[in-house]
């Protein structure tokens, strides 16, 4: 499977917005944080999907008001609308990408993290200099109520209104608290089984880009 970074200019264009507003920056070294706002009207009965391609990074989704929306699963089919309240969070791994059925207005905001940004500010919060003995993995969420990251979102979404120096030090100090929170909050125990097999990738010169 081929992983790329999603760029944060077209995830608007995902949810059918190609010029929702987004802003991004680089709050450690080259891997680019993204914030999108999505306000997405629909009509009563209305119904459209959203697809996010194969990336290798975290969607993070924070509600700004209650949503409704099911998962749109591999053969099509759709599970049971579910509703998401103002506040809350979806925290999803896009190494396969992800689909989903709105079946109300979305008003939120859309946070790109790539992986290798996480292992950049693990890197910092460990005192690791720069290397890991794992990359951080992150455990999935489907709309929890985190209070943390909705009061960063209530920070972030002014920045959408500024270009400039302050704002850009305030984005990047966002972006960096949203990372460490969730490393802190939501990261996965490393697998033993994975570490050996990437060990032995190494020794023979092998790679799994699968999932």
């Amino acid at each position: 499977m081929n992983i790329s970074t999603i760029e944060s200019s077209r995830v608007g264009a995902f949810f059918g917005m190609p010029r929702a507003p987004c802003i991004s920056i680089a709050p450690v070294r080259s891997e680019t944080f993204s914030a999108t706002r999505i306000n997405r009207t629909l009509r009563e009965g209305e119904i459209v999907n959203v697809t996010l391609p194969a990336a290798d990074a975290y969607f993070v989704m924070v509600y700004l008001e209650t949503a409704v929306h099911a998962d749109v699963q591999e053969d099509g089919r759709s599970t049971n609308p579910k509703s998401y309240a103002t506040g809350s969070v979806c925290l999803v791994d896009l190494c396969q990408g992800v689909t989903i059925s709105l079946r109300s207005s979305l008003h939120s905001l859309a946070l790109v993290i790539p992986k290798p940004l996480l292992s950049e500010v693990e890197a910092i919060r460990t005192a690791e200099g720069g290397r890991l003995p794992d990359p951080p993995r992150l455990v999935c969420r489907r709309g929890e109520a985190d209070p943390v990251i909705a009061s960063i979102a209530a920070v972030l979404l002014p920045l959408f209104e500024r270009d400039d120096p302050a704002s850009s030090a305030l984005l990047r100090h966002l972006a960096t608290a949203i990372c460490a929170h969730l490393l802190h909050n939501f990261s996965a125990k490393p697998d033993p089984w994975e570490r050996n097999l990437t060990s032995q990738e190494n020794k023979t010169g092998g790679s799994n880009d699968d999932c």
